[in-house]
C-alpha cells in the first residue's frame, strides 16, 4: 500500500512520464521559494470562491444525508476498531501458546 500511495503521489505532481521531472521539480521549488520569500502575495481562497470561479453549483447539504454519512463513518470506525481488537486477541493468544 505504501508503494501505491507513493506512486499516486508522484504521478499526481509530475505525471506518469518522467522525461520532464527535473523541469517540474525546478518549477515546484521555485514556487515554494516564492511563497516563502513573499508570503504577503499569498491569497486565501474559500470553497465558495472556487465554485464561483469554475462555475460549479453550490453544494446543498441536507441534514438527513449528513446524518447518514456520519452513521456510515461511525460504522466504519467501529468495524476498524473491532478488527484491531480481534487481531490483537489473536496475537495475544499466539504469544500465550508459546
Amino acid at each position: 500500500m505504501d508503494v501505491v500511495v507513493s506512486f499516486l503521489n508522484e504521478i499526481s505532481f509530475f505525471g506518469y512520464e518522467q522525461e520532464d521531472l527535473q523541469e517540474e521539480l525546478d518549477l515546484l521549488n521555485a514556487s515554494i521559494k516564492e511563497c516563502e520569500e513573499h508570503p504577503e502575495n499569498l491569497k486565501a481562497t474559500t470553497a465558495d470562491d472556487l465554485r464561483e470561479r469554475f462555475g460549479l453549483p453550490k453544494e446543498e447539504i441536507y441534514q438527513h444525508e449528513m446524518a447518514k454519512a456520519q452513521s456510515f463513518y461511525k460504522a466504519g470506525m467501529d468495524y476498524t476498531q473491532y478488527c484491531k481488537t480481534v487481531e490483537l486477541e489473536k496475537i495475544k493468544d499466539s504469544l500465550m501458546a508459546q
